[in-house]
């Protein structure tokens, strides 16, 4: 008699995470800002434009900038800030390239937008800090 034969032998299935997407936001405020006070502490810019959080399928929020600094004694953070959340995600240093930080906390329909502060001043009267340009990367995946 002819039938189905269901072997003993466990079929084995891994989830894979496949990213179905990445997509770079850049606020078109936040290139070139330059000539922000580095002489003294606290937040130096603030982007006008706010991008809303739709959290289905999103795995994570990623902060990509570049800036410089006219003297090395001063730290700069280039920040991704929630308005439910906080600060999402920090970057930091004199300066930096290309520097990326990530986070995967978040609140959905939050505005996110981007500071720019000095957490530690110039001795340098006059000393600036510049942001070559800052990009929020939403990070989607199936699973």
């Amino acid at each position: 008699m002819g039938g189905i034969c269901i072997s003993d032998k466990v079929s084995k299935y891994r989830l894979i995470d496949v990213p179905v997407a990445t997509i770079p936001v850049s606020p078109a405020d936040c290139v070139n800002q330059t000539g922000l006070a580095a002489d003294s502490t606290g937040v130096v810019f603030t982007s006008n434009v706010k991008i809303k959080v739709d959290a289905t399928y999103l795995k994570a929020i990623r902060l990509r900038a570049s800036w410089t600094a006219s003297d090395t004694d001063s730290v700069t953070e280039v920040r991704l800030v929630g308005s439910t959340s906080g600060t999402m995600a920090a970057v930091s240093g004199n300066t930096g390239t290309d520097v990326e930080a990530e986070t995967t906390t978040f609140a959905d329909g939050e505005l996110v937008h981007i500071e720019v502060a000095v957490t530690t001043a110039s001795a340098t009267t006059g000393a600036t800090t510049s942001l070559t340009y800052a990009v929020i990367e939403f990070v989607w995946g199936l699973l």
